[in-house]
């Protein structure tokens, strides 16, 4: 029973020392839009995405459209919707309902 208690102890003490080691993780302001459901994400949920594309293999470029069907699923108040997009990836234009020119802006890889 005694040497129960003192592994007991050891355990407790190694666990302490070992998650004390961890270095504390710095969220940056990327890691936020990539990971959070926010404001600009959780009014929409995506029912299709029609890609096309055409690509120049000899400037070695792809250049496309991605058509995305979304379903509104709760009202939204700030009139954003977040779409993600890693580099080397641009958007070039925004196009609502086939004919409607929209804004948009680029903050890191999200847009």
């Amino acid at each position: 029973m005694k040497y129960n208690k003192i592994a007991a102890l050891l355990l407790l003490s190694f666990l302490h020392q070992y998650l004390s080691a961890q270095p504390a993780r710095h969220y940056t302001h990327a890691d936020t839009l990539r990971g959070s459901v926010t404001r600009s994400r959780n009014w929409w949920d995506v029912q299709r995405y029609d890609l096309q594309f055409k690509p120049d293999y000899s400037a070695k470029t792809i250049a496309g459209i991605n058509s995305i069907t979304y379903k509104v699923i709760r009202d939204n108040r700030n009139d954003s919707l977040q779409i993600d997009l890693q580099e080397p990836l641009i958007i070039d234009s925004i196009v609502l309902n086939k004919n409607i020119g929209l804004s948009f802006t680029k903050n890191g890889n999200a847009w």
